[in-house]
């Protein structure tokens, strides 16, 4: 069971007064349960289902998956030694070992952070509106778990706001240019047509004059 102060004053506090009151409910003798985001929801389902200990045992799952995020983002990054390495890192960050074992929000704040910057990543590589999609998912899904991660998804924003004004400003060059190439391959063409035109009329014009002779 739980022990940590945090979690049994409202992360899982507030979650097992849900389940006690069979939905959401008003505390306002605990001014912390206004703090609850939206990873406290997994833990109300956790509590619902079995009881402690399955709200860490997702925290815990939680953990494993940063770990896995960690491991492809530096390897499509910098290799597959980089991602080893980012990966060895993250899962013995003592501070990680800790929080696994809890029913603290941390963790599942720091996977949606994670996954949104990675999202924002392969979005600015590949272009495609599904990571797009996914990032904005993600990052609003962290900020309404943990406000803190704002600090992380605000320069991904930036990043990808930049990224969108590149992109439309490279889509309005290409445009441009391939109108200039369409205007280019068109002139040639056009003169090709216009002097036989020309040299038709003045034949026949001189015809018309010398038979007037």
């Amino acid at each position: 069971p739980e022990i940590r102060t945090d979690a049994l004053v409202y992360q899982l506090a507030v979650p097992q007064a849900y389940v006690d009151h069979h939905g959401l409910v008003n505390l306002p003798g605990n001014f912390r349960s206004y703090w609850v985001g939206l990873a406290n929801m997994s833990s109300t389902l956790g509590l619902l289902l079995t009881g402690q200990p399955l709200p860490q045992l997702f925290v815990l799952f939680q953990g494993l998956l940063l770990v896995w995020q960690g491991l492809v983002l530096f390897a499509r990054l910098g290799g597959a030694a980089a991602g080893l390495v980012a990966a060895a890192f993250i899962a013995t960050t003592p501070y990680l070992l800790r929080l696994v074992s809890t029913g603290m929000t941390d963790v599942p704040a720091a996977v949606l952070a994670f996954g949104a910057v990675s999202a924002a990543t392969r979005w600015w590589s590949d272009r495609r509106l599904g990571w797009l999609t996914i990032f904005g998912v993600l990052a609003g899904s962290a900020i309404s778990t943990r406000v803190n991660t704002a600090l992380v998804i605000l320069p991904a924003l930036v990043a990808v706001g930049w990224g969108l004004f590149r992109w439309e400003r490279n889509q309005a060059r290409a445009a441009a240019l391939a109108r200039t190439r369409q205007r280019r391959h068109l002139r040639p063409c056009i003169r090709r047509r216009v002097v036989p035109i020309r040299a038709t009329r003045l034949a026949a014009g001189e015809s018309a004059r010398r038979e007037q002779r």
